[in-house]
């Protein structure tokens, strides 16, 4: 009578490996789309706080002193510019421009306002 057989063949070795390998690069790869898709939605999230804030400061102005101007935030091009609106009401355009994978985002706000006159505290 032959003795039992204990353990597992190479070949039943190799296959689980091979579907233990399958797995991992399949979380691997899904883990790397989800920080991808992370980092672009953070960005986007900055590009828009970054808006806010400088349609907030626009807004209050005088309007004596509505003047398009521009600057950069760590990776982030901004520039605030106005248009004429009727009823003597302006609009404030915030445009938020990024560079991402090489590609180039963009990302604007526009608030309409009644501008401060220039006797108003």
């Amino acid at each position: 009578m032959a003795a039992p057989r204990r353990g597992f063949s190479l070949v039943e070795v190799v296959v689980a490996m091979s579907i233990f390998a399958g797995g991992v690069l399949g979380v691997m790869g899904a883990f790397s789309v989800a920080t991808r898709t992370g980092t672009q939605a953070l960005r986007l999230d900055t590009a828009v706080e970054l808006a806010e804030r400088k349609l907030n400061a626009a807004v209050i102005l005088p309007a004596d002193r509505l003047q398009p101007h521009n600057g950069e935030e760590g990776i982030f091009q901004w520039q605030v510019g106005y248009t004429s609106k009727p009823h003597q009401l302006m609009a404030a355009t915030a445009t938020v421009t990024w560079l991402d994978r090489g590609a180039d985002r963009r990302f604007q706000l526009t608030r309409v306002f009644l501008p401060l006159s220039v006797d108003e505290p």
